[in-house]
């Protein structure tokens, strides 16, 4: 808990001065431009929807098991933007659950676990300070943990599911010092002083199942890339992706490399009803050797708040 204190104290003192040199730039340039005031606002969406799949089988051939997955999840970006520095933090959620009818008699198994379609928290703020050409330097912040205990089930229902992550169990937190690329659909961003820290606070997971060799957190220190894109490639057609890359020093280039790749296409049908198909790549060491997939597919209920700015 130490080493999460010193980060959390280091990324705030980071923004602190990259806000003091900003507002100092912007003083100076008071005079010189009457019109800065004026423009300054915030800009902030929020996204809540529900997500719904369904798979029924009858007598089939080919065997399978009837499902059914209902998932709530939220996006919010929140930005607030002056003339010489913009802080822009985004809340990605989603938690789902999952009913199967493992014994094939037309009634979903009661267990007293919770099988998940999705459980995500993962939350980013970045203060970007303007420079030259689309260049920005900048101090960010990512979190990411899921909601509730996730299990290991196996192909026979006497044997017993295997807790294997709760809530903070683990968790992740991200501090880096930077630089930034950003245009009007996408952005890169490029760290050489990058801390990530791993914790378990939950005392039923085994934190070496994460790569913590002593007490109940790790911080490594390293380098992160990230890139995002995110446009409407066709009508109602909206492509999303966003690729992270964490080095630690002290471990090798290519096999410990820190992967997480999250791609979204989504159709819109109207306002509030569209399909989607979402896939997230994930590759981390320190758990498994092997790289982790989650692919998700289905219609989409969006209850969508409408853009909105604050001036």
């Amino acid at each position: 808990m130490r080493d999460v204190k010193i980060l959390l104290a280091l990324a705030m003192m980071l923004l602190l001065v990259c806000g003091t040199k900003a507002n100092n730039a912007a003083d100076s340039k008071k005079k010189a431009d009457t019109v800065v005031a004026k423009s300054n606002c915030w800009k902030t969406s929020s996204s809540p929807t529900v997500r719904f799949s369904q798979y029924y089988y009858d007598n089939w051939a080919k065997d399978g098991y009837t499902q059914v997955a209902l998932t709530l999840g939220y996006i919010g970006t929140f930005t607030y933007t002056k003339p010489n520095y913009v802080w822009d933090s985004r809340i990605d959620l989603a938690f789902g659950f999952l009913k199967i009818d493992m014994n094939d008699d037309k009634i979903f198994d009661d267990s007293q676990y919770l099988r998940k379609s999705d459980d995500k928290m993962d939350i980013t703020s970045t203060f970007s300070l303007k420079m030259k050409h689309n260049w920005n330097c900048n101090a960010s912040v990512n979190f990411k943990s899921q909601f509730y205990d996730s299990y290991k089930f196996y192909a026979d229902p006497m044997q017993e599911p295997t807790l294997i992550s709760s809530l903070f169990a683990p968790a992740y937190l991200l501090t880096s010092l930077g630089f930034e690329y950003k245009k009007e659909y996408w952005n890169a961003s490029f760290s050489f002083i990058t801390g990530k820290n791993t914790f378990v606070l939950d005392e039923r997971i085994n934190p070496s199942d994460y790569g913590i060799s002593e007490g109940n957190s790790y911080m490594g220190w390293g380098s992160y890339m990230r890139f995002y894109f995110k446009k409407d490639l066709f009508t109602n057609v909206n492509f999303y992706t966003r690729v992270e890359f964490f080095w630690e020093y002290q471990k090798e280039l290519m096999t410990q490399t820190d992967v997480n790749w999250e791609t979204t296409l989504e159709f819109k049908v109207n306002n509030w009803l569209s399909a989607f198909a979402s896939l997230n790549l994930v590759y981390d060491a320190d758990y498994s050797l092997k790289r982790q997939l989650y692919q998700l597919s289905g219609i989409q209920l969006n209850l969508d708040w409408h853009k909105r700015k604050k001036k």
